[in-house]
């Protein structure tokens, strides 16, 4: 028999669930806002620190492209099987 690997989580999650109190717990109408802000600001950082490192970014992305392509040329590079045993 084959246990799901995602089985011990759905365990979990069902046990919380079922065990869990009401909270009793009143969202206004700015926490929406507050979580879109916050969403927001995340979102304006990382554009902020891509825009600040973005050359060693481009420089990473370059490298990887340039040691890719660049890779020896070898007998047998087109991965056709050798005749040697």
């Amino acid at each position: 028999m084959h246990i799901s690997k995602y089985l011990p989580y759905c365990l979990v999650f069902t046990a919380i669930y079922l065990i869990s109190a009401p909270a009793y717990a009143y969202l206004d109408p700015g926490t929406g806002s507050v979580l879109l802000q916050g969403l927001l600001a995340g979102f304006a950082g990382v554009i902020a620190v891509l825009k600040l490192y973005w050359r060693r970014v481009k420089q990473f992305f370059w490298d990887v492209k340039n040691k890719i392509c660049s890779k020896p040329m070898t007998e047998n590079s087109d991965n056709r099987p050798s005749n040697n045993p």
